[in-house]
């Protein structure tokens, strides 16, 4: 976008902004003056009260109901005004009971006697319709009456008409589960017995009731109160109807709730199975079954429960799978069970200590995986059982635990089996993220073969491309094969290999998908955003293999330079490494060591004057990049050559441009310094941009305008962007440089406007003038 100032029209620029609309507010139906007061009741629930009897008049029942609400009011508001005016009271009237039922402070102003007693009923129909005609009149009287039971009743009904449409709710900074607590203690606080609400429970068939009774079990499930859930299911609700997990926001079944690894409630699932539950039932929502989930991380007891109820161990579940395993088997996921546990392993002091809640965790995983295998060990379908335990003792090998390896290899688990996928058991275990070697001495120490037939990958490849020092070296010296070509699967990249498997960067001579040891130990992610794993793979496990002797075969060093590690890229220098090796983009080691170096500053070493001593060419196009990257070593090697100081850009930027977007003082200074760095109207653009980074002024902007004057070339149109650039961002940092630049005399000609996004990127600005330039 460019603007005119000197436009002979005159032309009014505004910013146009349009507000975010206002918050709708919606004022609280009058007809529902009672749940003003429950919703501020739910914001703080009162503490459970003891039965009190309240005196006969309404005067009384007034000041105990206006005292309890102003407590309340008080506690929300956290005010210290602890004073109670005494009232005479007589035991046996719960006070949460005329909360509930006479809640609005306006209804309980209208109580002073029994005449009033039909004006205040028809005031809470408002609200809760009569189920039969004087109900709420007969319920007030009842209070007036001093009977403690039927006004207990009434609360109750008007609990069940709250809670059975949804008139419940909690405020958006709370989570579910204080709704679900709430529900169960407003329904305890009521102070009803037992055999009451049983009975309700038993005999209401009411559309509303029976709402109630089913929000209520959802309730009494996410708080795991095993009271109400009985006597909810001894009435006869469905155990397994489907209830909203607070947990994991979804539908689940009461039976899977129980099993969860957070709430591993025995007890729960016991009470559900009792009344029928289905303990394989699944929701659309959550189609893993209760049995999966305990046997990953729940408890033994829950496990025996589970299966000896019925509980299906054949069943597969298609979720979280592995190549080998993708529909997996209540097996399979005690095989994994140390996914989590590990990390807690890693914090504690030792693995092997019999105390503490981390070697209890440890010891419940290993029996459920143990007792589950004795049940796959004796079963009826041979077959299957055998292929569940070989699936399940590849997926324990990717653990770091040899006691999972062994239960399930003593269970009839071959060390030496492939998958139909051609993965084994050590292949599975050299693929272990940080490198344990554990459970690959013990398939080592059982037989498992070290080397794979020709053309499969082998545990060296996998430990390879991990860059797991400790496995290569073990494999080493166990006698892997260090120079084995293999074919690799492009689907094992995220079981096996890892997020730094990067097949596109191959030598020219190098088959696609064959790649020996060394090869892929030096394959690294290229996205210097990508994880942590991916970022902090080394250059140790490529060093290990060219110590042991290994062969190169082409493509190695445009690999290395990405390590930006001298040590790697000099030992394949030494080697006989070409150093003008090119990637299929056609990409030298040198351009790809810079881009590398310009991404990854302050993670490694500079490794291209390495290359140039070796005799990598230096080409049109690479000064400009070693000026961006700042490798400021190498650049001060070619500094004595005053062709290379003439080189640009892919769009014509110079290298005092480059310099300066750097944002490197050394390279900034050498490129000012030198009088064969030509002036340009961009470097000055990118000098500005470096004033704002450093929020302190520096010579750039002087040093660049002394080069200005013998410059042959400007460029009207980005010096006056330099110029509109200060004005807008620096004049209050850098009042001088303003002075300095308006005093060029640019004063209405064309300059750049940034768009949105470019407010505070300077050199977007730029390198979009360009490119559209070059279109």
């Amino acid at each position: 976008m460019v603007s005119r100032a000197s436009s002979p029209r005159s032309v009014d620029f505004r910013s146009i902004r349009t507000p975010s609309p206002h918050p709708l507010k919606v004022n609280w139906p009058s007809t529902l003056p009672w749940l003003q007061f429950q919703a501020l009741y739910l914001k703080k629930a009162v503490p459970r009260p003891s039965h009190q009897n309240l005196g006969l008049d309404g005067r009384t029942i007034r000041q105990r109901t206006l005292r309890l609400q102003e407590h309340v009011i008080q506690d929300n508001d956290e005010s210290e005004d602890e004073d109670e005016s005494e009232v005479d009271e007589k035991p046996g009237l719960s006070s949460t009971s005329l909360i509930t039922v006479m809640g609005s402070r306006a209804v309980v102003n209208m109580i002073s006697d029994t005449a009033s007693i039909d004006r205040v009923a028809a005031e809470i129909a408002k609200s809760v319709p009569e189920t039969y005609e004087g109900e709420h009149s007969a319920a007030l009287q009842a209070m007036l009456d001093g009977d403690a039971v039927e006004a207990n009743l009434s609360a109750f009904r008007l609990l069940v008409y709250q809670v059975s449409n949804n008139l419940i709710d909690h405020d958006d900074d709370e989570d579910d589960d204080n709704k679900y607590k709430r529900i169960v203690d407003l329904f305890r606080q009521i102070g009803l017995p037992r055999s009451t609400w049983e009975e309700h429970f038993s005999t209401k068939q009411d559309r509303s009731s029976r709402a109630f009774a089913e929000k209520l079990f959802e309730a009494a499930v996410n708080a795991e109160d095993l009271e109400v859930m009985e006597a909810l299911l001894k009435s006869g609700i469905d155990p397994n109807q489907p209830i909203m997990s607070f947990m994991n926001c979804f539908f689940e079944r009461p039976i899977q709730v129980a099993a969860d690894n957070r709430v591993r409630n025995v007890e729960m699932a016991r009470l559900l199975i009792k009344a029928g539950a289905d303990v394989d039932g699944t929701t659309a929502d959550n189609l893993r079954p209760a049995i999966h989930n305990a046997a990953q991380r729940g408890t033994l007891e829950m496990v025996r429960l589970l299966v000896n109820s019925g509980a299906d161990i054949y069943r597969r579940w298609a979720g979280d799978g592995y190549i080998w395993d993708t529909t997996r088997t209540p097996l399979s996921f005690a095989a994994d069970t140390w996914l989590c546990d590990n990390e807690r392993r890693s914090r504690s002091t030792s693995w092997t200590t019999d105390q503490g809640e981390n070697s209890e965790i440890e010891r419940e995983g290993v029996t459920i995986l143990r007792y589950l295998a004795s049940l796959h060990k004796r079963g009826t379908r041979p077959h299957q059982d055998k292929q569940i335990i070989q699936n399940a003792l590849l997926t324990a090998a990717t653990r770091s635990d040899p006691c999972l390896v062994h239960i399930l290899h003593q269970a009839g688990g071959d060390v030496t089996e492939a998958s139909a996928q051609n993965i084994t058991p050590l292949m599975a275990a050299a693929s272990h993220w940080n490198g344990d070697t554990g459970v690959v001495s013990y398939l080592l120490e059982h037989g498992a073969p070290i080397d794979e037939p020709p053309q499969h990958p082998s545990a060296l490849h996998i430990a390879a491309v991990r860059g797991s020092t400790k496995m290569v070296e073990l494999l080493i010296k166990q006698g892997a094969e260090i120079n084995l070509r293999a074919q690799v699967d492009r689907r094992l990249r995220h079981d096996l290999l890892g997020e730094n498997f990067n097949p596109p960067n191959h030598g020219t001579k190098v088959s696609l998908l064959s790649y020996s040891p060394l090869q892929l130990a030096l394959n690294r992610a290229e996205d210097p955003q990508a994880s942590f794993a991916r970022r902090t793979k080394t250059d140790e496990a490529a060093v290990a293999l060219l110590e042991a002797g290994a062969e190169l075969v082409d493509g190695e060093l445009i690999q290395a330079v990405r390590f930006l590690s001298r040590r790697l890229v000099g030992a394949l220098l030494e080697r006989g490494a070409d150093p003008n090796e090119r990637n299929s983009w056609g990409c030298s080691a040198l351009q790809v060591s810079l881009e590398t170096y310009q991404l990854r500053r302050g993670e490694g070493e500079s490794v291209s004057d390495i290359l140039v001593d070796a005799g990598a060419t230096v080409g049109k196009g690479d000064m400009y990049s070693i000026f961006a990257a700042g490798d400021f070593q190498l650049a001060r090697l070619l500094a004595d050559n005053e062709t290379f100081f003439k080189d640009t850009g892919p769009r014509g930027e110079s290298l005092l441009e480059a310099a300066l977007c750097s944002k490197s003082q050394p390279m900034i200074d050498m490129a000012l310094a030198s009088d064969k760095a030509p002036y340009s109207s961009g470097a000055l653009c990118a000098a500005v941009a470096f004033l704002d980074l450093a929020d302190a002024e520096t010579p750039a902007i002087d040093n660049l305008l002394e080069k200005r004057n013998s410059a042959a070339t400007r460029e009207p149109l980005l010096e006056a962007t330099a110029i509109s650039m200060t004005a807008f961002y620096l004049a209050g940092k850098q009042p001088r440089t303003l002075v300095r630049l308006l005093a060029l005399g640019f004063q209405g000609n064309t300059c750049l406007l940034p768009y949105e996004a470019e407010y505070h990127n300077y050199i977007a600005i730029i390198q979009r003038y360009r490119y559209n330039e070059t279109l």
